[in-house]
């Protein structure tokens, strides 16, 4: 398993490998469909495949991103890197939610936060699969 999430909430990887990622906070009041999805900044598509799971009213859930999924994210001939982001959102009914990018109204008005990176690496091998 090679996936890692910093302190910061940034998501990297080797294309072609393999791991789970886990968020935490998913309110417990009753079982949500989640989508976690990668998105272009530049045009706010969303890359490759969204996923989905139920929460079964639980407070973390855990996404495995497979070999074929983190190779499904795209890098430019050469590139070294690509950078992308990443949300996350709950869905319940007509009720939807984005937890990731969060929005913190601490201070009365709606403060927008900026959405996590994802950080693609180049596959270096194939490997046995």
């Amino acid at each position: 398993m090679a996936i890692y999430v910093s302190n910061d909430k940034t998501i990297s990887f080797y294309q072609g490998d393999s791991g789970n990622i886990t968020f935490t906070g998913i309110p417990t009041d009753k079982s949500y469909t989640v989508y976690f999805a990668i998105s272009n900044p530049d045009t706010n598509e969303i890359i490759g495949e969204e996923l989905t799971m139920n929460s079964a009213n639980k407070s973390s859930i855990t996404f495995t991103l497979t070999a074929e999924y983190t190779d499904s994210i795209p890098l430019s001939e050469g590139s070294s890197c690509a950078v992308y982001r990443y949300g996350l959102k709950i869905c319940s009914g007509s009720m939807e939610y984005t937890l990731i990018p969060e929005v913190k109204t601490d201070k009365g008005d709606p403060e927008f936060q900026s959405a996590p990176k994802v950080v693609v690496y180049p596959k270096y091998s194939e490997g046995a699969l």
